[in-house]
C-alpha cells in the first residue's frame, strides 16, 4: 500500500506512492504574475528581467532558461505535462510531442510524472531542467530577457 512497482523498458522501478498533499499537485496549475521574483512551491524558481547588452552571457546550464521577454504572455503557468502537449525543442524549427521528446530523452515513467512545464498561455516555454522552446529563445533581436532559474535542483 505504500509503493508501486513500474515496468519501464527493461527495468523494474519501485517507487513510494505520493502522499495526499503531493497527489493534489498532479493536476495543479500555478499562475505566476509578471512582477513575481520567486516561487518556492511546488518547485523553487527565481525570475530575473534583464535588458540585453552586447556582452550578456547566456547561462548554458539546464537549470536556467533564458527567454525573450517580449514574446511571453503573463501570467506564466507552472504545471505538469498532459497528453497531447507539444513544443518546438531548442534548435529545431518543427513541433515535437512531449511524449516523443520524453521517449527520445529516455525518461522513466516517474521522471515524466515529476516533470514541470513553464508555460505562457497554451505555449510551453521550458521543460523545467531540460529544454526551452525554440520560439522563445534569445536572439540578436531580443531587447529584454526573462531569466528563470530552477533553484531546487530536482523535480518535486
Amino acid at each position: 500500500p505504500t509503493h508501486r512497482l513500474i515496468k519501464d523498458r527493461e527495468e523494474l522501478i519501485l517507487n513510494p506512492l505520493p502522499d495526499k498533499k503531493e497527489s493534489g499537485l498532479k493536476n495543479a496549475e500555478i499562475f505566476i504574475p509578471e512582477n513575481k521574483k520567486e516561487i518556492r512551491k511546488p518547485i523553487h524558481l527565481s525570475f530575473t528581467k534583464t535588458a540585453t547588452i552586447k556582452r550578456f552571457a547566456i547561462d548554458p546550464s539546464k537549470e536556467v532558461a533564458n527567454l525573450d521577454l517580449r514574446k511571453i504572455m503573463f501570467p506564466l503557468i507552472l504545471r505538469r505535462w498532459k497528453k497531447g502537449d507539444s513544443f518546438y525543442p531548442f534548435g529545431m524549427n518543427k513541433k515535437k510531442k512531449l511524449s516523443d521528446y520524453f521517449i527520445d530523452s529516455k525518461l522513466s515513467i516517474p521522471e515524466k510524472e515529476n516533470t514541470w512545464l513553464l508555460c505562457s498561455g497554451t505555449h510551453i516555454l521550458w521543460i523545467v531542467g531540460q529544454r526551452i522552446d525554440h520560439r522563445f529563445r534569445v536572439t540578436s533581436q531580443t531587447k529584454e530577457i526573462l531569466q528563470v532559474r530552477w533553484l531546487s535542483g530536482k523535480n518535486s
